[in-house]
């Protein structure tokens, strides 16, 4: 298997799991993971730490703490509701 960003990882993950990308919600704290989980059509959250400048722009949300994942998987179940 090969290593981020190639998205191999989490387009296998989905499989295992029978869910489309479009139903999975990536959590990534780094350039290449955020890029993995973008190249894989899935719907990603970056962990932000100030401490490393890694690039979120191709995140479709930002946290700063990991509790923070709930109120997205709010959002998006409200989104997929209408």
């Amino acid at each position: 298997m090969e290593s981020k960003p190639n998205p191999e990882i989490y387009l296998h993950t989905a499989g295992t799991l029978q869910c489309t990308p479009s139903q999975c919600l990536v959590v990534e704290d780094s350039t290449y993971g955020i890029m993995a989980g973008h190249g894989a059509s899935m719907t990603v959250a970056a962990l932000i730490d100030d401490r490393f400048h890694f690039d979120r722009t191709l995140a479709d949300y930002s946290m700063y703490e990991l509790s923070e994942v709930l109120a997205i998987l709010d959002q998006l179940a409200a989104v997929n509701q209408q």
